[in-house]
């Protein structure tokens, strides 16, 4: 049996050259929600302080931003630049031996083609701007860009191999969401759980995140009993949600 290649419909193509490129791409940026994955074999100085100030701008709103660019050894302008970027709050990943020019942006958007982002000068170049969420994922997993050393390390295991952080660190932050959200409505322990119909002892356990063997079923209705949505979310957009909820 002969399995044939995924294809996929993108939303939008567009095709881009190098003296309109930037202001696309840029854009795109500035209105990046959570994540910004690039990959860019050779990065510059000059470049690099053509594009900070909006880099550093999606660092303050919290959206993540990893750049994976080429080792290129000793050289003092790249040493320099590496260490801007991390100055900068951007995640970087030194690889060897890569070619591709790439970009995605909330895994829905695909830059694609010829130019280096982070060093592009005066050739002439392409880039394709394409809207498939199946293509801009394809890309990330294809060229390595789920596996950026910062995330990695934060997550505490490998890149999509589950949550950002451990069962029972997850299940302490469900249970402090649900404390605060209990105690905002003015509502006892007691009340609660009566209108959850379970035991009080179980809203104290699932509030002190003690007890692994509390169904999501339960978990579900309690929360429903606050008005609180219970939903898995992509770990990137965590940031960016908890500083939400803490205004």
């Amino acid at each position: 049996m002969t399995l044939e290649p995924k294809t996929f419909a993108p939303e939008v193509v567009q095709v881009f050259n190098e003296s309109n490129f930037y202001q696309t791409f840029l854009d795109d940026v500035r209105n990046a929600k959570a994540l910004v994955v690039l990959q860019s074999p050779f990065i510059t100085h000059k470049r690099w302080t053509q594009l900070s100030s909006d880099f550093r701008s999606c660092v303050d709103r919290h959206v993540c931003i990893c750049v994976f660019v080429q080792d290129q050894g000793d050289s003092a302008e790249f040493q320099n630049c590496l260490l801007h970027l991390r100055n900068a709050g951007v995640h970087v990943n030194v690889r060897h031996s890569i070619h591709e020019k790439v970009a995605v942006i909330d895994e829905r958007v695909l830059w694609d083609g010829s130019l280096n982002i982070l060093s592009h000068r005066n050739t002439c170049e392409r880039m394709s701007r394409i809207v498939s969420r199946e293509m801009a994922m394809n890309a990330v997993v294809d060229h390595g860009m789920n596996q950026c050393d910062t995330c990695v390390a934060r997550r505490g295991r490998p890149a999509f191999a589950g949550g950002i952080a451990t069962t029972n660190e997850q299940l302490e932050l469900i249970g402090r969401r649900i404390q605060r959200r209990r105690l905002d409505l003015c509502m006892t322990q007691r009340q609660l759980a009566i209108r959850s119909g379970v035991s009080q002892q179980t809203i104290s356990h699932l509030e002190s995140g003690s007890r692994l063997n509390i169904s999501i079923g339960v978990v579900i209705a309690v929360c429903l009993r606050l008005d609180l949505e219970l939903r898995p979310v992509p770990w990137f957009y965590l940031s960016v949600l908890d500083d939400r909820l803490e205004e």
